[in-house]
């Protein structure tokens, strides 16, 4: 008797299957069923369940169903299934298995437009089917176009679609066009704070800090202090005004991001003080700091404590380095 393992430990026989049908737990059973028969190389009768399990509208049933159609050699069947699942039930997953199909047939003509798709939707390997399709057609014209309106946009996706540009024009060794991308990015006027996030870390590594400032700001502003993007520009904030030497805007910054939940906050509010030569405050963040296991505070604290009164500390400090080295 052929058994069905789902996940772990779940398991399934046919018996079990057609009991649960009877009793009317159809849609799952019906899928199911077909992959113990499709297991089984009884090929009708699984076809039979899962078209029975897509008459219940199981998306899952009609990308099985399509695998099976390809396995058996008919494409046509396949290519049909999945372009209803997509049109009429917007199925990732379909898209997914018609663009591998197309790709298996090295079939770019028909691929491209459920590629665009699938980028535009942010699916995984949507944009790795896209470079994919540059290499093997080198139509770049065309997919630059398209990757320069998705990071306009300023959605889910553009982040990616930045970064596959930026591999587009090294592949064409247009190695004069790879700022393109940024400033594309930074005037998409994003309204999703990790795109916003990731300019502002670019602007503060380029050293342009009124506009690195900016972002974070707005970030904030917006806020939403259950995401990490939030914690993390009370962070580069305070950054930027510590090295700007604002401590007292750095401070309120760190301090903000230590009660977002932000413990990394807790080394720099220790570097501030201790910039501003108050030694027992700084001591007290970095020691807080070093507490959970930061790597830079127990480098900073050996450091601070190679005297005479702070020996046997430092020693501490540094056998806790060793361990973790």
């Amino acid at each position: 008797m052929d058994v069905l393992t789902i996940g772990n430990d779940e398991e399934f026989t046919e018996e079990e299957l057609l009991k649960d049908i009877e009793e009317g737990n159809c849609k799952y059973a019906m899928y199911f069923l077909a992959k113990i028969y499709e297991k089984q190389e009884k090929n009708d009768k699984a076809i039979h369940w899962y078209l029975e399990a897509i008459k219940q509208d199981d998306d899952i049933s009609t990308v099985g169903l399509a695998k099976l159609y390809c396995k058996l050699g008919d494409s046509t069947k396949a290519e049909s299934l999945l372009k209803i699942s997509i049109d009429e039930f917007n199925n990732d997953k379909a898209l997914i298995e018609l663009i591998t199909m197309y790709a298996g047939q090295e079939n770019y003509k028909d691929a491209k437009k459920y590629i665009f798709m699938a980028c535009t939707k942010d699916i995984p390997h949507g944009f790795a089917f896209l470079l994919t399709m540059g290499k093997k057609t080198k139509e770049y014209d065309e997919i630059e176009q398209f990757l320069i309106t998705e990071i306009g946009k300023g959605s889910e996706a553009s982040l990616t679609a930045f970064c596959a540009l930026k591999i587009v024009y090294k592949k064409q060794q247009k190695y004069e066009l790879l700022n393109k991308p940024f400033e594309l990015l930074a005037n998409s006027k994003t309204k999703i704070n990790k795109i916003l996030l990731y300019v502002g870390c670019e602007y503060a590594d380029k050293n342009n800090m009124a506009k690195a400032e900016k972002c974070f700001m707005t970030i904030i502003k917006r806020g939403q202090s259950n995401e990490s993007t939030y914690n993390d520009s009370l962070l580069h904030l305070g950054l930027i005004y510590m090295d700007q030497q604002k401590y007292i805007k750095s401070i309120h910054f760190l301090k903000s991001a230590f009660r977002a939940g932000n413990k990394t906050a807790l080394f720099f509010l220790g570097v501030v003080y201790d910039m501003e030569g108050h030694t027992k405050r700084a001591e007290k963040y970095i020691r807080l700091s070093a507490e959970t296991g930061n790597h830079c505070s127990m480098k900073y604290l050996e450091n601070m404590y190679k005297t005479p009164e702070h020996y046997l500390f430092a020693i501490e400090c540094t056998e806790i380095l060793s361990a973790h080295d």
